[in-house]
């Protein structure tokens, strides 16, 4: 089994490649999410090359690229440390619920380290290179912790969707693997690339279908912390929710849905298909490693003059 190292650094690497693929799309969501678009993402893609350049559809990217890296190594190391030391003790070794309480845990553990790099990203989307980055990054710092950390009671409970995608994944590759050992007639350990994928989009599906509302409450909030400049009260995570029902009814909770469903959808068949095939490789040289040291420790000691 990979260790928590192997797995961290496969699903970072697995979520760097994700990011860059597919930022601008993940622009657009933001944008539509935060209320500056009402159009969908092809449109708003154009909208935005069109008044601001096309190099502002990357607007944002790197510190979007480093939480994304930071975020998911730190997630998957805690998530794979608490299967080890809880499950088969505490909780039931491959349980749903098990891997849910597993995913929360590493999901708070690492959002407290992240959340200022994603209100880096919200703000710096939203900017559409009207600042700089350092000038932006500077605002927030004046601002606070409390804009630096903005959401976290929603962010928190939003553990909810990564604990609930890679439950689910977990649960969905357990099976699969015993069918296809079963099949084979032999232990199959690993998921081919195309299974991976088709796992992981079904997964992050179910898991964002339940937990949108919340997202796009979170983003609503980050987008609108500037208001703390002129002294405004912060808004609540309640308080923001009754903003969109309010404002744009009961389906504005699932405004921008489609685009977060392409965009996470994409995301998580893609890292968790690389995440599998990076975790492969890494396992495979560390085998290989060890077995040229075994080797090589017994070549010395046959080599060494008896007594």
């Amino acid at each position: 089994m990979p260790s928590p190292l192997v797995e961290a650094t496969s699903g970072a690497l697995g979520s760097l490649l994700t990011c860059v693929l597919l930022y601008p799309v993940d622009l657009c969501k933001t944008r539509i999410q935060s209320g500056r678009s009402d159009q969908g993402v092809g449109a708003t893609a154009l909208a935005i090359a069109r008044a601001e350049g096309v190099g502002a559809l990357l607007s944002g990217l790197s510190p979007k690229a480093v939480h994304t890296v930071v975020q998911n190594f730190l997630y998957f190391y805690a998530y794979e440390y608490l299967k080890r030391a809880l499950l088969g003790g505490v909780l039931e070794r491959g349980s749903f619920a098990g891997n849910t309480v597993c995913g929360v845990g590493a999901g708070i553990s690492n959002m407290t380290v992240t959340l200022p790099l994603e209100a880096l990203t919200v703000r710096a989307q939203n900017a559409g290179g009207r600042e700089s980055l350092a000038a932006t990054a500077a605002q927030l710092l004046r601002e606070g912790p409390a804009s630096m950390w903005m959401g976290f009671t929603a962010s928190s409970i939003l553990t909810l969707n990564p604990a609930i995608n890679f439950a689910i994944f977990d649960a969905l590759k357990a099976r699969a693997l015993a069918l296809l050992s079963a099949r084979a007639g032999r232990p199959v350990r690993s998921l081919s690339a195309g299974r991976a994928f088709l796992l992981g989009s079904l997964s992050k599906v179910v898991a964002t279908l339940v937990t949108y509302p919340l997202i796009r409450t979170k983003v609503m909030m980050q987008a609108a912390a500037k208001g703390a400049q002129d002294g405004e009260p912060r808004p609540t995570m309640a308080q923001t929710l009754l903003t969109i029902i309010r404002t744009e009814g009961a389906a504005g909770l699932y405004r921008g849905c489609g685009a977060q469903i392409a965009t996470a959808v994409s995301k998580s068949g893609i890292l968790l298909m690389s995440k599998e095939q990076l975790a492969r490789y890494a396992l495979a040289l560390i085998l290989l490693l060890r077995s040229h040291k075994r080797s090589k420790m017994i070549a010395t000691a046959g080599l060494a003059p008896s007594a």
